[in-house]
């Protein structure tokens, strides 16, 4: 019983820190890039994440913009202007002077 009122007591005067992805990477600090480096992008392995991290992983991680794994339902979410694959697709379309490298 003395166990339980410890980790009530800790659990009420700890406050709750749930962060999002994007903010525990915008939180961070950002890898500096030597100018007009050639290394390659960084592509991730795991979890697909949701466009704004993948965007924020693109633009200041070093990381590819990940497209998302070969599957039929991609296809069908090109249909979809609000899908995260559609998305991304725009942003390459929109803004092609970046050099978007996007990883399958």
């Amino acid at each position: 019983m003395p166990c339980l009122a410890l980790v009530l007591a800790l659990s009420i005067a700890l406050p709750a820190s749930a962060q999002t992805a994007l903010e525990i990477l915008q939180a961070g600090p950002r890898p500096l890039f030597k100018q007009a480096h050639r290394l390659l992008p960084l592509s991730t392995w795991g979890p697909e994440f949701d466009f704004e991290v993948r965007k924020e992983l693109c633009e200041h991680w070093g990381y590819c913009l990940q497209f998302g794994r070969l599957r039929p339902e991609l296809v069908r979410q090109l249909d979809d202007p609000h899908s995260t694959v559609s998305r991304v697709c725009a942003l390459c379309a929109s803004e092609p002077e970046k050099g978007w490298d996007s990883s399958l």
